[in-house]
Order: C-alpha cells, then structure tokens, then sequence
C-alpha cells in the first residue's frame, strides 16, 4: 500500500471520476433493491424526498435544523407531478404512472399540493437497510479521499471525520442528514448521466455497470490509479477488465437479453466494444464530449455534497 500521496497540482479528475461512480455504483445497487430493481423509480423517489426537503439544506445557518433534531412532515414541501417529471426529463403521464406505484407501496404519498415522502418513510426496514449501506460506501468514499489526500477547493474535515460514525446525542437523525445529502449527490449524479445517453435509464444503468466493472484493476493497484489520474492520461482498452452480458445482468438482476439490447446501443453510439468474451468502454469514448462533461459534472457534483456536508458538521459541532 502506498502512502498518501502529496497533494496534487490539479484536481485528478480521471481518478476522483472513477472512484466515485464506483462508490455511487454500489450505493445505488444498494437502493434499487428497495425499488424492485428499477432505476428510474429510485430517482423518482429520491426527487421527490429531496425536493421535499431542498429548501431546509439552503438555510446559510443550518444550527436551528441542527437542534430541531428531525425533518419534520410540516416542514416539508410537495413536489407537483409536473415539476418531478421536469427534474427526471419525464412527461406528465409517464411520471403519474411511476409515481402511483411508489403510492400503492407506501412509499410515498399524494397531497392537495403535490407529493410528500413522509419521514416514516425511513423507519421501514429495506429503507433503513439501503440507508445503512449507502452511509457504509460514503465511509469508504470519504477514506479514499483521505488516502489519496485529494485537495478539494478548501480541505474538508468532513472526510476526515466522518460525523455520522461518531458518538453524538441524536445519531439517527445525524445519519439521516447525511443519508439525505448523499442522495441528494446520487439524485444529480443519476440525473447527469441519463442526460449523456438520451434520459434513457436502462442504458445509462448497463454503461455505468461495465464502467465499474472495467476499472477493477485500479482499486487493486495504487500505482495504476495513479498513473491515469488526469485529464491528459486516457487508459488503454486492454488495462480494462471486460465483462460479459451475463455478469452483468446477474448484478443487475435483469435478463441477459434486456441488457444485451442495451449494450447493443451502447456499441453503435461508440460507448462499448466487444473484448474478447466481454465488453469494454473503449478508450476513445473517455475522450468524447458527453463524457469528458459528464466527468465534470461529478467532479463539480461531489465537492458540492463535501461543502454541503461541512455546513452540516459544523453545525453539529457547534450544537
């Protein structure tokens, strides 16, 4: 194991990219259980808790959130099924129809305004169970941050510390806060790259799964990760591990033929290539507008949620 490596000149873009869509990957995975395995009907759940909730993280001084000690039903907003439907780029019926299945589960509720995720939401078993393991891959994001002493725009002892693993008077609702900051990272990140593949989450849901699986190799080797941490150093097809259709799928928990339809759409827009018995994202496609901007956007996206999740832990401290 290397030490921490020095602090970089530049942010290595390529290394924080691949580091977080691999946590994120494995958060969402965690969720999609929740969810019957569907993508979209996760994101329509976290859009409309978060924008529920949105208005009370903008506060510039979060102590009274702090002290009130929970996220209170009263205080939350409803979201309309147009407004929803506009975050995830839906139309009106489509989004009715997703969220009617979310209601029939419990899982949210209609209200004269709109839509409300009820905090009770969080007491249910398979939520508290993804909620534990999203907080579990938001450790092990922030300890590679750690490792690899990442310089974010002003160093954060949100990742050094870690508040939701500490002792505090209230830790539910310090691991809510920082559940529910974290989804909101999720919700964007999910968002943004839909986008790059046309709001189709299926297909954005396989290219991300071959992503992660491809860089394997560079969580096994510090040298690796290093070497292709910049913009300027694209990674060779053959340093990718491939994987096939059925591995896929049986992460995924879909039919082999689904995602074999997906990854055929991958291959004719340029985002996948047959490697002997799988599939790589070949290395021009790393270089391709969409994802060159996609990879921005995370960057831009995490150090969002870190400054976030700063206010928030100073606010606890100050409690």
């Amino acid at each position: 194991m290397l030490a921490p490596h020095p602090a970089f000149d530049a942010p290595p873009v390529r290394l924080i990219a691949r580091t977080v869509l691999h946590h994120t990957f494995l958060a969402e995975m965690a969720w999609r259980g929740v969810f019957e395995g569907h993508h979209l009907s996760m994101l329509m759940w976290l859009s409309t808790d978060l924008a529920n909730t949105e208005h009370l993280f903008e506060q510039q001084d979060l102590t009274s959130l702090v002290r009130e000690g929970r996220l209170a039903d009263e205080r939350r907003r409803p979201i309309t099924v147009r407004a929803l439907g506009a975050t995830l780029g839906l139309d009106a019926e489509t989004t009715r129809r997703w969220t009617n299945r979310l209601a029939e589960r419990g899982l949210c509720e209609r209200v004269d305004d709109g839509l409300i995720v009820r905090s009770a939401a969080y007491e249910r078993e398979d939520i508290a169970q993804a909620a534990a393991a999203s907080l579990e891959v938001l450790s092990s994001l922030f300890r590679d941050f750690a490792r690899w002493n990442i310089a974010f725009h002003e160093r954060s002892e949100v990742i050094e510390r870690r508040p939701w693993e500490s002792d505090h008077a209230n830790p539910s609702f310090v691991r809510h806060l920082f559940v529910v900051l974290y989804l909101k990272f999720i919700l964007r990140f999910g968002v943004e790259t839909r986008a790059i593949f046309d709001n189709d989450t299926m297909t954005s849901s396989v290219f991300l799964c071959v992503f992660n699986a491809n860089n394997r190799p560079f969580f096994e080797d510090d040298e690796l990760n290093l070497r292709y941490a910049s913009w300027e150093t694209l990674v060779p097809a053959e340093l990718r591990e491939p994987i096939s259709i059925r591995a896929v799928a049986k992460r995924m928990g879909y039919p082999d033929e689904t995602i074999r339809r997906h990854a055929n759409r991958l291959i004719e827009k340029g985002f996948l290539e047959k490697l002997g018995a799988g599939y790589v994202v070949p290395t021009n496609a790393m270089a391709a507008p969409g994802l060159i901007k996609g990879m921005t956007d995370v960057n831009a996206s995490i150090m969002m949620m870190v400054r976030l999740m700063d206010r928030v832990a100073t606010a606890l401290a100050a409690d």
